[in-house]
């Protein structure tokens, strides 16, 4: 299976075959077998309305979702968040959402984990960033709504999923006032 994601628009022809080859029928015996395939015309359409800037591009039931691994941690603890993209479409194509982290935490760089399917109707499944952050300062934070917009073909529109803001309880831990604690933020 071939699943393709055309990335302009026009009229596309993708050539076609013949194959020739063998099949065993048992230990003994062969047989000549032929296949053809005729070419394929594929007409992409453009979109029917301009995409807003955000949009992360075509796709089918998008959603997004944020959760934290918990709601309170003490200082220079860290706490993971995952941003999970659910639907279908090309899913490997969304790429890291920027996110706005308070000054007082150090972000790591995420990683990726896909859970993708490939069936008779495209690509499925989800696109999951995992972060993961050290507060290095007490406070009450809270980690803003997150959306996904995007064009929904079956619908014709651009359609817009959003995760809702999550709140993070930092308290002292014991290191709080330890000379020479300095971290950057990455």
């Amino acid at each position: 299976r071939i699943v393709a994601f055309p990335q302009q628009t026009g009229t596309f022809v993708m050539d076609g075959f013949s194959l020739k080859g063998s099949m065993r029928i048992n230990f003994f015996e062969g047989r000549e077998m032929n296949a053809t395939c005729e070419p394929v015309t594929i007409q992409v359409m453009p979109l029917p309305e301009v995409a807003p800037p955000t949009s992360l591009g075509t796709f089918n039931r998008l959603s997004v979702q944020q959760a934290l691994s918990a709601d309170s941690v003490g200082t220079h603890e860290a706490v993971t968040l995952e941003v999970t993209y659910r639907g279908a479409g090309n899913l490997k194509f969304l790429q890291e959402p920027t996110l706005a982290w308070p000054t007082e935490f150090e972000v790591f760089d995420s990683e990726v984990t896909d859970n993708i399917s490939i069936t008779d109707k495209g690509e499925t499944g989800t696109r999951t960033f995992r972060f993961v952050a050290i507060p290095r300062s007490p406070g009450k934070y809270t980690l803003p709504a997150l959306q996904a917009t995007y064009f929904d073909p079956l619908t014709s529109t651009h359609v817009t999923s959003e995760a809702p803001s999550l709140a993070l309880n930092v308290g002292k831990d014991g290191r709080e006032g330890t000379p020479g604690v300095a971290y950057t933020h990455q």
